[in-house]
């Protein structure tokens, strides 16, 4: 039986604080290993998604990711020959959804000038368990956990903008204060977006995320 992210989390935090294996496992109707193995997951940040087997590496999704990043006006067959240059083999698909991942890709119809994307198990899980850590918004190690998850996913869902205004400003990565920033529109001053904005574009041109500033410039 499957048992959900949210029901984990219950059962870690109640051992957390008895301690006891056995009961807390009885309690949630769990063999006591298995709950032994989400609290050492959890330790070690691996309770929530699993990447596909079929996923490139990190580190590859990330060149994928820049190509488009650093010249926007690259498309999927100018990026497969530049990729093959590099030594590395993947179909135009493959490329299109790194890119749609990363929202440099498919915009969403009703959110057409943000990065939002659609919503997947992926983000959900770690969503979720980032809203569970977020309780105690006292706790920096907390907070840092939180925004270090935050700024870890290729791209951020919409219904979860409550997130990202918890955590601050300084801990977020420059793509997710955009997202921030867009939601955040005619919510603050509009001398102050237009600050911010400006600021956030500028930035984003210095580290040569050009694809990212363009965005930033149509906010």
């Amino acid at each position: 039986m499957k048992i959900d992210l949210t029901t984990r989390l219950k059962a870690i935090e109640e051992y957390q604080k008895t301690k006891s294996l056995k009961t807390v496992a009885k309690r949630y109707n769990i063999h006591y290993a298995t709950l032994s193995r989400w609290v050492k997951k959890i330790n070690e940040d691996r309770i929530l998604y699993h990447r596909p087997w079929n996923r490139m590496p990190p580190e590859v999704e990330e060149t994928i990711m820049m190509l488009k990043e650093n010249n926007p006006g690259t498309t999927l067959n100018q990026a497969k020959q530049r990729l093959l240059e590099k030594g590395i083999h993947i179909s135009i698909k493959g490329i299109y959804d790194i890119w749609n991942r990363y929202g440099l890709a498919k915009r969403l119809v009703d959110d057409p000038f943000s990065f939002f994307v659609q919503e997947t198990s992926e983000t959900k899980n770690c969503l979720e368990y980032v809203q569970h850590l977020l309780i105690d918004k006292s706790s920096q190690e907390n907070l840092k956990k939180a925004a270090g998850i935050v700024n870890s996913l290729p791209g951020y869902p919409p219904n979860y903008n409550d997130i990202l205004e918890q955590i601050p400003e300084n801990l977020l990565s420059l793509r997710r204060r955009l997202d921030r920033l867009y939601n955040q529109f005619l919510k603050i001053p509009t001398p102050e977006f237009y600050k911010k904005i400006h600021r956030l574009r500028l930035q984003f041109e210095r580290k040569k995320f050009y694809y990212s500033a363009i965005m930033a410039g149509f906010s």
